[in-house]
């Protein structure tokens, strides 16, 4: 279970597509004696529970790093005090846009066992400072120094690069850029959560337009063979060996535990495919327990609301092998509907569909050539 924590929303960059644009000049921080509290009612949420899964901790903005020092400190210390001393598994990321980092935060965040996400896209026109400067060479020298320092590896670094209008057709070239590092990365195509404000619209872009971008990473993946992981095509790839193979996979089911929850910074806490919605707000972690969060009517109407996008999934080729979150966690800009008028999926099952196609195509290559060779060596 993820808690993506909006610990402040103040960044010193104004991203075209982003979904906090209006609040990015705000201070206001989660107050840490109210994540103290939180933390210690988690805690015993979670063993009265006996939950069994380790829960996954999301520091977000904005730029985390944008907060001094001792606030990192203090938060570290509050989850130590109570999730630690109860014996609850878990695990936090800081997610950085990679401009204000030195070596002192570096060691900072190896002390206090925070991993690190770096929000790169590599390429596009997008990501830039209040002065409208790109801040792509500066992300690159500090990307550098992660690997200088040695922290790209004890700081578990991965990447997150947008897909929109101005880099798509840059997919592949991303693609070679993150696995030249042997770095994981997600590809994240733009996404809006109401309708698209003009600054972006010029981004969006249409289901075909995604499709084609990964399936051009597919391809090449396929091509080099690989090591690192790319998500969400891993998934993908994952639930087509699943179906090849006649084997069940892992299926989402909110009912049983959350994916995530989007924490606003006031405490607010969302489902991800309802953030900043009315539909999505479950309560607020500052002033309930999470056992009324997590069994209050809000909850119970947003599985249900979920519920009716699964019953796609259980209709689906791929029900049994596919997680079902690209669909059930979809995004008002990522939704879609059949002509039956029922949800449907326009992303995750079209690329189960080509990776299937590519895998036995790929297999049949291989086939005949092998038949070529032996039928050549027997004309001997």
């Amino acid at each position: 279970m993820h808690f993506v924590l909006k610990i402040s929303k103040q960044c010193n960059l104004r991203c075209t597509y982003c979904y906090e644009y209006e609040e990015l000049g705000d201070r206001e921080r989660m107050p840490i004696e109210r994540l103290e509290r939180f933390f210690a009612g988690l805690a015993d949420w979670y063993r009265q529970e006996e939950i069994r899964y380790p829960l996954r901790f999301v520091l977000h903005g904005g730029e985390p790093l944008l907060l001094p020092d001792e606030y990192l400190q203090e938060f570290a210390a509050a989850q130590r005090r109570h999730l630690g001393a109860g014996e609850v598994p878990f695990s936090t990321t800081l997610q950085t846009n990679l401009t204000r980092i030195d070596a002192g935060r570096l060691r900072l965040l190896e002390e206090l066992g925070i991993g690190l996400g770096i929000s790169f896209d590599v390429f596009g026109e997008d990501r830039v400072y209040l002065s409208g400067r790109d801040s792509r060479e500066r992300v690159l020298d500090n990307l550098q120094l992660l690997f200088d320092t040695g922290a790209i590896r004890r700081l578990g670094v991965g990447g997150i690069s947008v897909l929109h209008a101005g880099n798509v057709e840059d997919a592949v070239r991303t693609f070679h850029f993150w696995r030249l590092l042997g770095l994981d990365y997600r590809i994240l195509p733009v996404f809006s959560l109401a309708d698209p404000p003009p600054r972006m619209r010029h981004l969006m872009l249409e289901p075909p337009q995604i499709l084609g971008a990964l399936r051009s990473v597919v391809d090449a993946m396929l091509e080099t063979e690989t090591s690192i992981r790319v998500y969400p095509l891993y998934h993908y790839l994952t639930a087509a060996v699943l179906k090849m193979s006649g084997h069940d996979g892992a299926i989402y089911d909110p009912s049983v535990a959350e994916w995530a929850l989007i924490v606003n910074t006031n405490g607010d806490a969302y489902t991800h495919s309802g953030s900043y919605a009315e539909e999505g707000l479950l309560g607020n972690i500052f002033e309930q327990s999470m056992g009324e969060v997590m069994e209050g009517e809000r909850r119970r109407q947003a599985i249900a609301l979920r519920g009716r996008r699964a019953e796609t999934c259980e209709r689906c080729a791929y029900s049994r092998s596919c997680s079902r979150l690209p669909l059930v966690e979809a995004l008002p800009s990522e939704r879609a509907t059949g002509a039956d008028g029922a949800p449907a999926c326009p992303i995750a099952k079209p690329m189960i569909d080509y990776i299937v196609g590519q895998v036995i195509a790929g297999a049949e290559a291989r086939a005949a050539t092998r038949d070529g060779i032996a039928a050549r060596i027997d004309d001997r």
